[in-house]
């Protein structure tokens, strides 16, 4: 007698296929961490140089040295969010299409996100001012900074890169809400509690 049910195991659906069934606790917790630290990046340079607004020179020190802390900080999460993504991003961009556009479009966001600390970091530390490397804390204040051509054009670029990124923000955003009220398929719960409701 023979039987219509299959003894083997199901097969998974992998990330690939499905890329919002899971998200592992140390995922979650650096992408909200970076979240957070890049809201307070942002908050905190609106306020530093918001020329118009008078406070005082050690406020806009401290205002200062939080945004280049908490962009620093940011950055390294990134960094460790990209060792342990990496896999399931080009496994993403080499299947279906909507999954391709999702990795690049998180790879370039992340690359995006990782350049802009960097740049100002590399440029304050121009002209033999390397502590600026190695100190998260930073060591001139805010004005103070190699008056070079290169350090202007870093700078420049930092601000262009912010403004980009506040866009890509934007998009993130909108995927994430058209996720939710379009697709209703949970990629939020996912991203808060590790698993979409079945």
């Amino acid at each position: 007698m023979t039987s219509n049910i299959s003894d083997d195991p199901p097969i998974p659906s992998t990330d690939e296929e499905n890329p919002a069934s899971q998200k592992p606790l140390a995922i979650r917790l650096l992408h909200w961490g970076i979240v957070v630290l890049f809201t307070i990046a942002f908050a905190t340079a609106f306020r530093t140089f918001d020329f118009d607004s008078e406070m005082r020179v050690w406020t806009r020190d401290a205002l200062f040295a939080t945004h280049r802390l908490t962009g620093l900080l940011a950055g390294l999460l990134l960094l460790v969010w990209f060792f342990i993504r990496l896999k399931d991003l080009f496994g993403a961009i080499a299947n279906r299409r909507t999954f391709r556009f999702l990795g690049i479009f998180h790879i370039g966001f992340g690359l995006a996100c990782f350049a802009l600390p960097i740049l100002p970091w590399i440029a304050r530390s121009q002209e033999g001012r390397f502590a600026e490397l190695y100190s998260l804390w930073p060591v001139f204040n805010f004005a103070s900074h190699p008056p070079t051509d290169f350090v202007y054009k870093l700078l420049h670029q930092h601000k262009q890169l912010a403004d980009i990124i506040l866009i890509l923000i934007v998009v993130h955003i909108a995927g994430a809400l058209f996720h939710r009220f379009v697709l209703k398929d949970n990629v939020l719960r996912a991203m808060w509690f590790g698993k979409k409701r079945q």
